[in-house]
């Protein structure tokens, strides 16, 4: 309670209800789903109804650490976006759902997508931003379950691996060229 006061969240709670909507081995077939880039839309969808059956995003947001003193609007337009995003999924053939792909790489992917926002009442544009804010989750997804240790605490992220591109080419021209020697001697 105390914890809670103190704008800490109440975690063991918040793991309870998880635990409530999904068990151990579907949570760790979606991590391994993710490390190897395979998360689809149809795990977005599952992992969104898994949070709508824990309680409106208001409460869930007060059980977690510094998420307490979130704005009103800003979880109202977040539970609204989902829904939006529930639309599009559900427009989606089973094989789209199964394989992104087809919606971002695919030479079909822009007809595609005309006819999931079509068939979801949106316009083209919310569907290619949801295409594309999936795909940046999917990537950081799986950053993130790449630094998680299989039996243990998550592993200190590597400062280059998580977006700090100047870092990293830095580094690789570093490694990669070594300078011949030249001049007198």
């Amino acid at each position: 309670m105390a914890s809670r006061i103190l704008g800490m969240g109440d975690v063991v709670s918040f793991v309870e209800k998880a635990q409530k909507e999904q068990t151990e081995a579907e949570a760790a077939a979606a991590l391994e789903r993710a490390r190897k880039s395979e998360f689809n839309f149809d795990d977005f969808l599952t992992q969104a109804k898994t949070v709508k059956n824990m309680g409106n995003f208001a409460n869930v947001a007060k059980m977690m650490p510094g998420m307490g003193g979130i704005d009103a609007s800003a979880i109202a337009g977040a539970e609204d976006r989902i829904k939006i995003h529930e639309s599009l999924i559900m427009s989606m053939t089973p094989g789209e759902r199964a394989d992104p792909g087809l919606l971002i790489r695919d030479k079909s992917a822009l007809s595609r997508q005309r006819r999931v926002a079509r068939g979801a009442g949106r316009d083209l544009d919310t569907c290619k931003q949801f295409v594309s804010e999936f795909q940046q989750m999917r990537s950081m997804m799986a950053r993130m379950a790449g630094q998680q240790a299989p039996d243990g605490p998550p592993k200190a992220p590597d400062p280059g691996a998580l977006g700090n591109r100047a870092s990293r080419r830095a580094g690789k021209k570093s490694k990669g060229k070594k300078r011949a020697k030249t001049g007198f001697g």
